[in-house]
């Protein structure tokens, strides 16, 4: 699996809608926690199968984040057939995996 870019909200829509499985990954360039999963992001997305990964920044989909009620950087929101069924707020790499396997396994 790939971590795909969000382009806008309506392009999260879309894949919410395609897809059973998909994490939303808030986060934003100004963000010094986020900063730091970077080099951890490959081996986090390329432990699961089936899930899509969207990277969703801050700053480009200020609409999103509004409407997913996100208040904090870095969150890992986790949605089944559409709807959010676990979330994961920070940086903390045990507790994100411990979450997603929580809410898809």
């Amino acid at each position: 699996m790939s971590l795909i870019k969000a382009r806008d909200s309506e392009h999260v829509v879309r894949i919410l809608e395609e897809s059973p499985d998909v994490v939303l990954y808030f986060t934003g360039n100004y963000c010094g926690a986020c900063k730091s999963l970077t080099p951890n992001l490959p081996k986090i997305v390329n432990r699961y199968d089936g899930i899509k990964f969207v990277k969703v920044d801050a700053e480009e989909c200020e609409k999103l984040m509004d409407i997913c009620n996100i208040s904090a950087l870095p969150t890992f929101a986790m949605f089944r057939n559409g709807s959010e069924v676990k979330r994961s707020i920070g940086a903390n790499l045990k507790n994100i995996v411990n979450d997603i396997d929580s809410a898809f396994l």
